[in-house]
């Protein structure tokens, strides 16, 4: 199954670059794609629970049962690949492009910026690397959601792919990329920081006389996993315990102001939070803890209430069988995760303010609106929990 891209003149499919060939073959001559997992169909998604109030709901249920062909996945041999910017990778002048939504990104933002395009980056130093390379961030490299549904599993396929020869490569990040991203590394993968490539992006590219390039765990716009995200996410490590009492409430206070991502402020938010203590949940900054506690705390969790966003996305750590309360839905990513882990998700669209003096996306939710959401969602983890 080859999957679709849109490739520009200055693009090309990395699918179109390669034939398929054997690890031993593709490292000898850096040329190849070299298979992990056949392509699959996502997995059929839970019955969908409408929200007492949800005017949205036909909406929304048509795109929450969608399901959609996933690429194979592995990884791609790319000799003299060149990196530029926050990560984007290039084979003889052309951006590779592959059925993700972060590709096509990534070919959107050069069209509108060309300055990190090779032409428009010669005026940067060019760091010649010897040792092999992996490429595996993009745009959004300083979005904790897009490192657990996007970069973690890329950085999982190359390293379940080429076994002990993973521990030669170097992993290119950008100097904007988080301090935290490389302890997202280390505890998900064991990567040390040795294996780390740092790189100043407004100075020099990266030019990688081995670049190897991994598929996305899912294909196209619509964020559609392969089950091995699933397992990535559900190898043991000792910290799941058999029942999911805890409720959690992800909060955004620390991102009102300030983010790396989009900037949001939600009118509703501080009793959102009050009437989820009164009904036993406990008010969560998952950025206040390590990784490991963000782990362990999700994977306690048998019911997580909050803004729509990267907080809500670890809910990847969570079992199956727990129940999502999501006030908003600006995509399909919190749906698509939720149809993986074979979790229930439940909306609530709040009130369109338009934006604020500083730019922020304002919202506004009703107090009962919210009341109702957080009932629906206690007493569906009430059901989980006698099940």
């Amino acid at each position: 199954m080859k999957p679709e891209t849109t490739p520009s003149q200055d693009a090309v499919s990395v699918w179109d670059l390669h034939k398929t060939v054997s690890l031993a073959q593709a490292w000898r001559d850096w040329s190849g794609f070299v298979l992990l997992h056949p392509g699959e169909h996502s997995r059929q998604p839970l019955p969908f629970v409408p929200t007492h109030d949800m005017a949205l709901s036909a909406w929304l249920k048509s795109g929450y049962d969608e399901t959609s062909p996933v690429h194979p996945l592995g990884c791609h041999f790319v000799a003299d690949g060149l990196i530029t910017g926050q990560g984007y990778a290039f084979s003889k002048g052309r951006l590779l492009q592959q059925d993700a939504y972060l590709s096509r990104v990534a070919r959107d933002e050069l069209g509108a910026k060309p300055d990190f395009t090779p032409a428009g980056s010669s005026h940067r130093a060019s760091r010649v690397i010897e040792a092999p390379v992996l490429e595996i961030v993009g745009p959004g490299s300083p979005v904790f959601g897009h490192w657990i549904v996007d970069f973690l599993p890329r950085a999982a396929i190359a390293r379940d792919l080429l076994g002990p020869a993973f521990a030669q490569m170097r992993i290119a990040l950008a100097d904007h990329v988080p301090r935290w991203a490389e302890q997202l590394l280390e505890f998900h993968l064991q990567i040390p920081a040795e294996q780390i490539l740092r790189y100043d992006m407004h100075r020099e590219t990266l030019l990688c006389r081995r670049l190897c390039v991994p598929t996305f765990g899912h294909s196209g716009s619509g964020y559609f996993f392969h089950s091995f995200v699933r397992e990535f996410y559900a190898r043991p490590r000792g910290m799941r315990p058999a029942d999911r009492s805890r409720r959690l409430c992800i909060s955004r206070r620390n991102f009102e102001d300030r983010t790396r991502g989009v900037l949001k402020r939600l009118d509703g938010r501080g009793h959102l939070e009050a009437a989820a203590v009164r009904l036993g949940f406990e008010v969560v900054c998952p950025e206040e803890h390590s990784v490991a506690e963000q782990y362990a705390l999700f994977a306690q969790a048998g019911a997580i209430v909050g803004e729509f966003g990267s907080g809500l996305h670890n809910s990847l750590f969570s079992a199956p069988g727990i129940v999502v309360g999501s006030v908003g839905c600006i995509n399909s990513i919190q749906h698509r995760v939720a149809a993986l882990m074979s979790q229930t998700v439940l909306y609530v669209i709040p009130e369109a303010l338009g934006r604020g003096d500083d730019g922020a996306q304002l919202f506004r939710i009703a107090s009962d609106r919210i009341e109702a959401l957080l009932a629906q969602v206690v007493s569906l983890h009430d059901q989980s929990v006698l099940q």
